[in-house]
């Protein structure tokens, strides 16, 4: 995916987590999800547009929005806080946003990520390389 693909998904993004209606994955329909192709350049393309203003360019939770938000956000880098989440949460956490797993409701969904797995995974990808 190029960038200029991803530029086109940020109004989606704006519209979709204003809540509208969002289908289920496959796994909460009880079906067994495809394994999605990991592409670690649509993951860091991804990352660079949605994740870098608030966890920073290289997670460590110092992005330029950061300095406004308390808690500040997670450190990605962290390798003990990589280690006790497994993708499923970081699933989650990301499609879903931070009240999904009882976090902070600053840290905003990415519904149109359901459908759009390959995206996800690559993005999930891309935050377990940051662990130091």
């Amino acid at each position: 995916m190029k960038l200029h693909h991803v530029l086109l998904l940020i109004p989606a993004l704006a519209l979709a987590s204003c809540g509208g209606s969002e289908k289920p994955s496959p796994a909460e329909n009880g079906e067994t999800p495809e394994t999605p192709e990991i592409d670690l350049a649509v993951g860091a393309e991804y990352y660079a547009i949605t994740c870098t203003p608030c966890h920073g360019a290289t997670g460590m939770g110092d992005g330029v929005a950061s300095e406004a938000l308390v808690p500040k956000p997670r450190d990605l880098t962290n390798k003990e806080w990589q280690a006790s989440v497994d993708d499923e949460y970081l699933r989650k956490i990301i499609q879903y946003g931070g009240a999904a797993v009882g976090k902070q409701p600053t840290m905003p969904p990415n519904p149109v990520l359901g459908s759009q797995p390959e995206v996800l995974a690559s993005l999930i990808a891309h935050v377990r390389q940051m662990a130091k």
